[in-house]
């Protein structure tokens, strides 16, 4: 098996202003995983078509909304202690 993980302690969102809003994760309600999740997979996806990883068909099936293109969130979990990059 192999696995990528991405550990955030939230999300941003834009302001009023345009400025960088910051939401702890355990502020966030199950629709905004969701958001987060389906934004994020559409995007790797995407990224992954740019790079040549993935062709017209793929991308089409991947990114459709009856499958989850490998991507998913488990907001379930809080991990006590974690590192945080500076």
């Amino acid at each position: 098996m192999h696995f990528h993980g991405l550990v955030t302690d939230g999300a941003f969102s834009a302001g009023e202003d345009g400025e960088a809003v910051f939401h702890p994760a355990l502020d966030l309600e199950p629709g905004d995983f969701e958001a987060v999740q389906a934004k994020r997979c559409h995007r790797g996806l995407c990224w992954l078509h740019r790079q040549g990883h993935l062709d017209d068909d793929a991308l089409h099936v991947l990114d459709s909304s009856d499958h989850a293109g490998g991507w998913s969130l488990d907001a379930s979990r809080k991990l006590a202690g974690a590192l945080m990059c500076s």
